[in-house]
């Protein structure tokens, strides 16, 4: 039930997980970093089984890192992603696979990047996309309103469309979301509040 989406604008890139910890019908926080900074200037949003999501960031962030420190370099994000990508891959022809579906958000010398990758170790680089039940919900939403270039408040403004959306049609609650801006001077954090769900059936009904 993890929400999770993504979207590129004109310089930057918004990674957005909601932040509720649940399994069946029981909640157990809503306090949860679904999000793994990998470096600097990228992050991963992961979706699945807590003990995957967190097992799968921490081993690609250490791994990066050791990478960077025997080579001096840091890689790309394409080059990252596909590194990501192998690890799922290889995850998937071994006996214990993770299950965890990925949204990479990146900025480097080539700009703001998306890609998205799922447990199957299939990978897109994508303008836009989701996981989880985001994914139910939010593409009709990013498709009509999505374009290039756009500005930080018009991405915010998109991921918060999607977000009324979830607080009015999913039946489990995800009252906090945090929003992972990365652009060239780094990463930067908000947390957001999901309009209550009440509220928002009021006014959509006033609407018509």
């Amino acid at each position: 039930m993890d929400g999770l989406m993504g979207v590129v604008g004109k310089d930057f890139t918004i990674i957005a997980t909601d932040k509720t910890q649940a399994r069946s019908i029981m909640v157990f926080k809503q306090d949860m970093d679904k999000t793994c900074n990998i470096d600097s200037h990228k992050v991963l949003g992961l979706g699945g089984p807590q003990a995957d999501r967190k097992v799968f960031g921490e081993y690609c962030q250490k791994n990066l890192k050791l990478y960077s420190l025997r080579n001096g370099i840091e890689l790309s994000n394409d080059a990252a992603a596909h590194w990501v990508r192998n690890q799922l891959a290889q995850s998937l022809r071994s006996r214990s696979p993770y299950q965890v579906s990925v949204l990479m958000g990146g900025h480097d010398a080539e700009g703001p990047a998306l890609y998205w990758m799922d447990y199957l170790g299939s990978i897109r680089k994508v303008g836009y996309g989701a996981h989880g039940i985001s994914s139910n919900f939010c593409y009709a939403i990013m498709d009509k309103n999505w374009r290039k270039g756009m500005t930080r408040d018009e991405a915010k403004g998109l991921l918060l469309m999607c977000i009324k959306q979830l607080a009015l049609r999913v039946i489990v609650s995800q009252p906090k979301w945090v929003f992972k801006i990365i652009d060239k001077d780094g990463i930067h954090e908000e947390e957001i509040d999901a309009p209550k769900a009440r509220t928002f059936a009021i006014e959509e009904g006033a609407m018509q």
